[in-house]
């Protein structure tokens, strides 16, 4: 595992190593209440996803899934560029869908409950259950993103 600061808070956090994925009949641990500060709602050896609210005291929720670059989010072109704020253009594929049958499915049900748990819906992206959101080249992910208002 290599650590990572993704938001750009000073908080260190740890992030997947490339390999093989396989999360099949694994679920996410989600809050009873919507969170204040980030958290790990599901991890195993590949896969991360944590929750977050989009800035302090605020009405949205971010949902981010982690993987690791591989052949297929190699391909993406995420929403920002792995530099921090540095915008980039945004063509397809670039949606969550793309990802392994199994690794989408997790993201998915984990977006579907929080809606459900939270009385929130998906804001971002517009269709489908996440888009790809940023490429981290030094620890080799990817990081898809939903926010739920």
């Amino acid at each position: 595992m290599s650590s990572a600061n993704l938001q750009g808070f000073g908080q260190t956090t740890t992030m997947p190593t490339p390999g093989p994925r396989d999360v099949a009949g694994d679920t996410a641990t989600l809050p009873e209440t919507i969170p204040q500060t980030e958290q790990t709602v599901y991890r195993d050896s590949d896969t991360i996803i944590r929750i977050h609210p989009a800035e302090p005291g605020g009405e949205v929720l971010c949902v981010t899934l982690y993987v690791p670059l591989d052949e297929v989010t190699a391909s993406m072109t995420p929403a920002h560029a792995s530099s921090w704020r540095e915008q980039s253009f945004e063509t397809a594929p670039n949606t969550a869908d793309a990802l392994p049958e199994s690794t989408y499915e997790l993201y998915k049900q984990t977006v579907t409950e929080l809606t459900e748990r939270f009385g929130v819906s998906i804001s971002e992206p517009t269709t489908g259950y996440g888009r790809c959101h940023r490429r981290h080249d030094g620890p080799g992910i990817v990081s898809f993103r939903t926010r739920l208002r």
